[in-house]
């Protein structure tokens, strides 16, 4: 099973950081035989897609801890005091504004599942359904 490959050449078993290393390297490789002229074009999108999450990567992480320590925060307040901390251009609200509910989404998303997951572990799972 070891020895199996998808038809893009990347073996089937693969996981991890090193597999997706492995697959980038294979598609780079093939691009640079069959397309060379498109190379840098690629190369161009894929540092600016990468580049720009790392850049916002920081702030989500930033806006995830407010909301932990502060749940009753609006995205809006939230987006407004990013951008005053960071120095940002009013311009830059909406965007902003659009993280904070992604992250606020996110944050109580995660907080209904570990409450559902300790009611489950208590038991306490199916205690609204017993009114039916």
């Amino acid at each position: 099973m070891g020895d199996e490959e998808h038809a893009a050449g990347v073996p089937v078993a693969a996981h991890g950081r090193e597999a997706l290393r492995q697959a980038f390297d294979h598609i780079i490789e093939q691009i640079a035989y069959h397309h060379s002229e498109d190379l840098e074009r690629c190369w161009n999108i894929i540092l600016d897609v990468t580049g720009r999450r790392q850049q916002y990567a920081k702030l989500d992480s930033w806006m995830e801890k407010r909301i932990n320590k502060m749940p009753w925060l609006s995205p809006t307040r939230l987006a407004g005091e990013a951008r005053y901390y960071c120095k940002m251009p009013s311009e830059m609200k909406p965007f902003l504004i659009a993280l904070a509910r992604r992250v606020k989404t996110r944050v109580r998303i995660r907080g209904f599942r570990e409450r559902l997951a300790a009611d489950v572990a208590l038991g306490r799972a199916d205690a609204h359904k017993e009114t039916e």
